[in-house]
């Protein structure tokens, strides 16, 4: 069994950053009604043959400010691999990004303490619209 997730645009949500990272073929909500309106058989509405348009993209590379596409392949993702990640805001907030990090290859820290030996120091910091980074 194939396992998509199904939206009307790309997202910085908890499922669709989910999804990404364990590979999970995102896309538009256009390519279930494609199916259902042609009358397609499950094999030719196989996430294989979901067409390049309907694929969501993954998102945009701010240092080239390009758009980045999903492969029709599954691709995992492991974009913390030996990253540190500081999380601050609120708890909902750091227990959904926990769960991303680690399934990105990081590890996660809720909590920075001045006086932290600098192998330990985070590399990214993500934070919630809530909190004043200090």
């Amino acid at each position: 069994m194939n396992t998509i997730l199904i939206s009307n645009k790309s997202c910085t949500s908890y499922k669709f950053l989910h999804a990404l990272l364990l590979g999970i073929p995102c896309v538009h909500y256009e390519w279930v009604d494609d199916c259902v309106i042609n009358r397609r058989s499950s094999d030719e509405c196989r996430v294989e043959n979901i067409q390049r348009t309907l694929l969501l993209n993954r998102g945009v590379d701010l240092l080239t400010n390009s758009v980045v596409r999903q492969d029709r392949e599954r691709e995992v993702s492991k974009p913390f691999v030996k990253q540190i990640v500081y999380l601050q805001g609120s708890r909902v907030f750091k227990d959904a990004w926990v769960s991303l990090v680690e399934c990105g290859g990081g590890q996660a820290i809720k909590r920075w303490f001045k006086g932290t030996s600098e192998l330990s120091l985070p590399t990214i910091v993500v934070s919630d619209q809530t909190s004043d980074l200090q």
